[in-house]
């Protein structure tokens, strides 16, 4: 089976996949990819040659913005489950407390809807931070990465910015 019959016959694909792989995946299955719901996590960093987390995209420039340009036009790309650190994203998904809210991104109103559905599933409460471009403020090294949060403190914290 190749990649391409890996996502026929589905309504979302998720491509969990490190950034500097991510365009040559999406390249073998773009054709598979349209009409459908493309939920990107991925973070734009990698490791560099003495072991250190680098940032692969210039400052400013979110991988939102990189992977809308590399996705087939009729997909529906939203970008989230990239917010948080695997730890903590299992953590957080259990709080007794009020849920913690999913961030992401989409210029899409129908993606936005179908990844709302995937993020609580996920047991989080879904929280839209703007469009794709936004996508860097819950990228590592971002503002919202790594925070766990609830809706309220959530919608605090976005509208300050």
């Amino acid at each position: 089976m190749d990649n391409r019959d890996a996502v026929q016959g589905t309504g979302a694909v998720v491509l969990a996949l490190r950034f500097a792989a991510l365009q040559g995946v999406i390249d073998q299955v773009a054709d598979a990819l349209a009409d459908k719901l493309v939920v990107v996590p991925s973070n734009p960093v990698g490791i560099d040659a003495q072991g250190q987390v680098v940032r692969l995209l210039p400052e400013g420039q979110s991988s939102g913005e990189v992977v809308a340009t590399w996705v087939p036009a009729t997909a529906r790309l939203a970008l989230a489950f990239g917010t948080m650190s695997a730890e903590l994203f299992e953590s957080a998904s259990r709080r007794a407390s009020a849920p913690a809210v999913g961030f992401y991104a989409a210029d899409d109103d129908r993606a936005g809807e179908e990844v709302e559905r995937l993020i609580r599933a996920a047991g989080f409460e879904p929280l839209k931070v703007g469009g794709i471009d936004a996508s860097g403020r819950f990228e590592v090294g971002g503002d919202l990465h790594d925070l766990v949060v609830d809706p309220v403190q959530a919608r605090s914290v976005v509208g300050r910015s």
